[in-house]
């Protein structure tokens, strides 16, 4: 996740609830290796990317629901399963190659 540092696993496992507010600042909460559980402070552009992102999909009334949701091809929808490292990696790489990065 952008300017969290996270590992990408941590980063999609995250759901709704996982982000919250906190002393009139928007944080996040990662689940680690061994169930340890990291709560950080986002900055100032995450924040802005992430209550876009809450917004534009509609997840304040789905808490349990993923944050990064896995996408139906077929059905173009948002699946209730969150997205995994392998698609996500691959996501990457093709908007890399899209542009111009090797």
């Amino acid at each position: 996740m952008v300017y969290s540092l996270a590992r990408v696993s941590a980063a999609l496992a995250m759901k709704f609830e996982d982000v919250f507010i906190q002393d009139h600042r928007l944080w996040v909460r990662l689940k680690e290796k061994g169930g340890k559980r990291h709560e950080m402070p986002c900055h100032h552009n995450l924040e802005i990317y992430l209550r876009a992102w809450l917004d534009k999909f509609g997840l304040k009334e789905r808490p349990k629901a993923a944050l990064f949701p896995a996408f139906r091809r077929g059905m173009r929808k948002l699946d209730s399963e969150p997205l995994a490292r392998e698609n996500a990696y691959a996501m990457v790489g093709r908007r890399a190659a899209a542009a111009g990065i090797e």
